[in-house]
Protein backbone atom coordinates (compact mmCIF):
# COMPACT_ATOMS: atom_id res chain seq x y z
CA UNK A 1 0.00 0.00 0.00
CA UNK A 2 2.74 2.50 0.67
CA UNK A 3 3.39 3.36 -3.36
CA UNK A 4 -0.05 5.12 -3.07
CA UNK A 5 0.66 6.78 0.14
CA UNK A 6 1.92 10.64 -0.44
CA UNK A 7 5.05 11.75 1.01
CA UNK A 8 3.81 14.39 3.17
CA UNK A 9 1.21 13.82 6.05
CA UNK A 10 -0.31 17.17 7.33
CA UNK A 11 -1.02 16.58 11.08
CA UNK A 12 -3.47 19.80 11.49
CA UNK A 13 -2.96 22.33 14.33
CA UNK A 14 -5.61 22.48 17.43
CA UNK A 15 -8.25 25.09 15.63
CA UNK A 16 -8.75 28.24 17.26
CA UNK A 17 -11.76 29.85 15.68
CA UNK A 18 -13.18 27.64 12.87
CA UNK A 19 -13.12 30.45 9.83
CA UNK A 20 -9.43 30.80 10.41
CA UNK A 21 -8.46 27.03 10.48
CA UNK A 22 -10.62 26.31 7.30
CA UNK A 23 -9.12 29.78 5.60
CA UNK A 24 -5.22 28.36 6.06
CA UNK A 25 -6.42 24.43 5.13
CA UNK A 26 -7.59 25.96 1.96
CA UNK A 27 -4.55 27.44 1.32
CA UNK A 28 -2.14 24.67 2.69
CA UNK A 29 -4.37 22.38 0.28
CA UNK A 30 -3.97 24.39 -2.71
CA UNK A 31 0.03 24.88 -2.64
CA UNK A 32 0.54 21.44 -3.63
CA UNK A 33 2.30 18.70 -2.49
CA UNK A 34 -0.17 18.02 0.54
CA UNK A 35 -2.66 15.16 -0.19
CA UNK A 36 -3.17 13.21 2.87
CA UNK A 37 -4.41 15.11 5.87
CA UNK A 38 -5.10 14.06 9.62
CA UNK A 39 -7.66 16.62 11.36
CA UNK A 40 -6.59 16.48 14.88
CA UNK A 41 -8.17 18.80 17.44
CA UNK A 42 -8.52 17.32 20.84
CA UNK A 43 -9.82 20.12 22.94
CA UNK A 44 -13.44 20.55 20.89
CA UNK A 45 -16.26 18.74 22.45
CA UNK A 46 -17.51 15.56 19.98
CA UNK A 47 -20.23 18.30 18.55
CA UNK A 48 -17.68 20.95 17.37
CA UNK A 49 -15.34 18.12 16.45
CA UNK A 50 -18.33 16.32 14.01
CA UNK A 51 -19.05 20.64 12.63
CA UNK A 52 -15.41 20.90 11.77
CA UNK A 53 -14.65 17.12 10.55
CA UNK A 54 -17.35 17.25 8.18
CA UNK A 55 -16.24 20.83 6.97
CA UNK A 56 -12.58 19.98 6.63
CA UNK A 57 -13.51 16.44 5.25
CA UNK A 58 -15.26 18.85 2.28
CA UNK A 59 -11.83 21.08 1.74
CA UNK A 60 -10.30 17.64 1.21
CA UNK A 61 -12.06 16.68 -1.08
CA UNK A 62 -12.16 19.64 -3.14
CA UNK A 63 -8.79 19.20 -3.88
CA UNK A 64 -8.75 15.39 -3.88
CA UNK A 65 -6.82 15.01 -0.71
CA UNK A 66 -7.23 11.99 1.74
CA UNK A 67 -8.05 12.74 5.49
CA UNK A 68 -8.46 10.31 7.89
CA UNK A 69 -10.06 11.94 11.51
CA UNK A 70 -8.41 11.39 14.60
CA UNK A 71 -11.05 10.92 16.94
CA UNK A 72 -13.42 7.84 17.89
CA UNK A 73 -13.56 5.35 15.05
CA UNK A 74 -17.36 5.49 15.10
CA UNK A 75 -17.54 8.60 14.68
CA UNK A 76 -15.05 8.82 11.61
CA UNK A 77 -17.22 6.30 9.93
CA UNK A 78 -20.15 8.13 10.65
CA UNK A 79 -18.87 11.41 8.93
CA UNK A 80 -17.66 9.18 5.76
CA UNK A 81 -13.90 9.66 6.52
CA UNK A 82 -11.33 8.15 4.51
CA UNK A 83 -9.77 6.52 7.41
CA UNK A 84 -9.14 7.17 11.08
CA UNK A 85 -6.16 7.64 13.25
CA UNK A 86 -5.51 5.85 16.54
CA UNK A 87 -3.73 7.98 19.02
CA UNK A 88 -1.21 6.00 21.59
CA UNK A 89 -4.32 5.79 24.09
CA UNK A 90 -6.56 4.31 21.51
CA UNK A 91 -4.34 2.19 19.53
CA UNK A 92 -3.54 0.25 23.10
CA UNK A 93 -7.19 -0.10 23.64
CA UNK A 94 -7.85 -1.50 20.27
CA UNK A 95 -8.36 -5.28 20.36
CA UNK A 96 -8.74 -6.49 16.71
CA UNK A 97 -8.46 -4.79 13.08
CA UNK A 98 -11.07 -1.84 12.53
CA UNK A 99 -13.66 -2.03 9.64
CA UNK A 100 -15.37 -0.22 6.90
CA UNK A 101 -11.76 2.46 6.59
CA UNK A 102 -9.63 3.14 3.74
CA UNK A 103 -7.01 3.87 5.76
CA UNK A 104 -6.33 3.02 9.85
CA UNK A 105 -3.22 5.02 10.96
CA UNK A 106 -1.79 4.99 14.63
CA UNK A 107 0.74 6.50 16.55
CA UNK A 108 3.78 4.74 17.40
CA UNK A 109 6.28 5.92 19.92
CA UNK A 110 8.42 2.15 20.00
CA UNK A 111 8.41 -0.87 19.42
CA UNK A 112 5.08 -1.77 21.89
CA UNK A 113 3.32 0.26 19.74
CA UNK A 114 4.58 -0.94 16.74
CA UNK A 115 3.90 -4.40 18.12
CA UNK A 116 0.13 -3.25 18.68
CA UNK A 117 -0.10 -1.55 15.38
CA UNK A 118 0.64 -5.02 13.80
CA UNK A 119 -1.55 -6.87 15.31
CA UNK A 120 -4.68 -4.53 14.65
CA UNK A 121 -3.49 -4.46 11.02
CA UNK A 122 -3.01 -0.73 11.03
CA UNK A 123 -2.36 0.33 7.46
CA UNK A 124 0.20 2.77 8.69
CA UNK A 125 2.15 4.73 11.33
CA UNK A 126 3.57 7.78 12.66
CA UNK A 127 6.42 6.95 14.55
CA UNK A 128 7.76 9.80 16.75
CA UNK A 129 9.68 12.06 17.74
CA UNK A 130 12.62 12.00 15.53
CA UNK A 131 13.89 15.27 16.89
CA UNK A 132 13.03 17.40 18.95
CA UNK A 133 9.23 19.23 18.45
CA UNK A 134 7.88 22.51 20.46
CA UNK A 135 4.67 20.68 20.62
CA UNK A 136 6.05 17.80 22.54
CA UNK A 137 8.91 19.59 24.45
CA UNK A 138 9.61 16.99 27.41
CA UNK A 139 9.43 13.70 24.65
CA UNK A 140 12.66 12.45 24.35
CA UNK A 141 13.53 12.49 20.55
CA UNK A 142 14.50 9.11 18.96
CA UNK A 143 17.15 10.44 16.46
CA UNK A 144 17.50 8.90 12.94
CA UNK A 145 19.58 5.60 13.84
CA UNK A 146 16.59 4.39 16.72
CA UNK A 147 14.51 5.45 14.03
CA UNK A 148 15.38 3.26 11.64
CA UNK A 149 15.93 0.43 13.77
CA UNK A 150 12.25 0.87 14.69
CA UNK A 151 11.34 0.92 10.98
CA UNK A 152 13.12 -2.09 10.30
CA UNK A 153 10.82 -3.95 12.95
CA UNK A 154 7.58 -2.38 11.44
CA UNK A 155 5.01 -4.43 9.08
CA UNK A 156 3.22 -1.52 7.61
CA UNK A 157 5.01 1.64 5.90
CA UNK A 158 5.81 4.19 8.60
CA UNK A 159 5.81 8.10 8.54
CA UNK A 160 8.54 10.05 10.33
CA UNK A 161 7.32 12.81 13.13
CA UNK A 162 8.79 15.14 15.26
CA UNK A 163 10.42 18.28 14.29
CA UNK A 164 10.17 17.64 10.52
CA UNK A 165 9.93 20.05 7.21
CA UNK A 166 9.80 19.55 4.18
CA UNK A 167 13.60 19.29 3.80
CA UNK A 168 13.61 16.59 5.76
CA UNK A 169 12.01 13.99 3.06
CA UNK A 170 15.10 12.51 1.54
CA UNK A 171 16.60 12.10 4.85
CA UNK A 172 13.40 10.05 6.26
CA UNK A 173 13.34 8.41 3.29
CA UNK A 174 16.66 6.89 3.75
CA UNK A 175 15.45 6.12 7.20
CA UNK A 176 13.19 4.05 5.95
CA UNK A 177 10.13 6.04 6.31
CA UNK A 178 7.45 6.43 3.53
CA UNK A 179 7.42 10.08 3.94
CA UNK A 180 7.29 12.45 6.90
CA UNK A 181 4.00 13.96 8.89
CA UNK A 182 3.92 16.92 10.72
CA UNK A 183 1.33 20.22 11.94
CA UNK A 184 3.94 23.08 11.81
CA UNK A 185 6.52 22.03 9.11
CA UNK A 186 3.72 21.60 6.71
CA UNK A 187 1.15 24.34 8.23
CA UNK A 188 3.28 27.04 7.94
CA UNK A 189 6.15 26.04 5.94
Amino acid sequence: MSSVLPPYYLVTPEPIEKHSFLASLTRVLASGGIRLVQFRATQLSIADYADLASEVLRCCRAVEAMCVLNTDPALALRLGSDGVHLNSHRLQAQAQPLMGFRWVSASCHGLADLQQATRIKADFVLLSPVLATASHPDSVPLGWAQFNALVQRATCPVYALGGLQKADLTVAQQAGAVGIAAIRGLWLG
